[in-house]
């Protein structure tokens, strides 16, 4: 936090531009209108979702997916 305003800085950001195929921006725009979230925040979460699990993967982990009660319905096997 800033000592003078009790305001923390804004982060910094930068703008990256790269090429994707019609379909995976197809995709993507689908996932943010379902989801109503914008382009930008479905590709955060991805980067934020790959950190994890690429991260349990690399120590041997499995990623699943759970119903509510806790029993396993999908298992997330990762490309090495």
């Amino acid at each position: 936090m800033s000592q003078s305003n009790g305001v923390a800085p804004a982060p910094s950001k930068q703008r990256l531009n790269f090429a994707i195929s019609d379909r995976a921006r197809a995709e993507l725009e689908a996932i943010a209108r379902e989801h109503d979230r914008t382009m930008t925040d479905v590709i955060r979460l991805g980067i934020s979702l790959a950190k994890i699990a690429l991260g349990a993967s690399s120590r041997g982990e499995k990623i699943l997916i759970a119903r509510e009660d806790g029993e396993p319905v999908r298992e997330l096997v990762l490309p090495h």
